[in-house]
């Protein structure tokens, strides 16, 4: 047992004095290329500090900009307050009486805008309760376009029940994610 240590031993100081001697000294050109490298990296360093200095000298602009503006709005005494649904300005000018004509014919717009819409939701609800199959067969299917799986079929005659029907020809039955093509029924 003390030979076969003895050997492995030996055998292991033999490999180690070789490995030391094969040590690859780097050569001229690997040198070259990382000095290459490196001078890259350099100039990219000093590119990205001159672009942030530049973007610093507009962020400087546009800060003496923004003084110059707001210099202005407080010289004519004009203060924004805002409310929760209303934009109230406040002025001492000549200028009162036209802002609150605008005021009156904003609020005049917000409420036809509510009327457009509830009478557009209640032409999708105006539908009949039930529609009857006018053609041999009714395909049912999961999304409004003619190329949409097909769930199930519906004979001629059947009642459907639908919820509304959208501007290009689908309708959508009551209470499902299911559509059917408007011209396959009666209404």
């Amino acid at each position: 047992m003390k030979i076969f240590f003895m050997i492995i031993l030996s055998l292991n100081v033999l490999l180690a004095n070789e490995v030391n001697t094969n040590i690859v000294k780097t050569s001229e050109l690997e040198l070259f290329l990382f000095k290459v490298g490196f001078e890259s990296l350099l100039k990219d360093v000093d590119a990205t500090k001159n672009k942030t200095s530049l973007n610093e000298s507009e962020i400087e602009k546009l800060k003496s900009n923004i003084e110059i503006i707001m210099e202005e709005v407080y010289k004519n005494k004009k203060v924004l307050k805002i409310d929760s649904s209303n934009i109230v300005l406040e002025s001492s000018n000549k200028n009162d009486k036209e802002l609150k004509i605008l005021k009156e014919e904003i609020q005049i717009l917000k409420t036809q805008m509510k009327e457009l819409i509830s009478k557009n939701i209640s032409k999708k609800t105006n539908i009949k309760e039930f529609a009857i199959i006018r053609v041999k067969f009714a395909s049912i299917r999961k999304k409004p376009f003619s190329n949409a799986q097909v769930l199930y079929k519906l004979k001629k005659g059947n009642k459907i029940y639908i919820e509304f029907c959208d501007k290009y020809g689908w309708c959508k039955l009551k209470n499902e994610n299911k559509y059917i093509a408007r011209y396959m029924f009666n209404l």
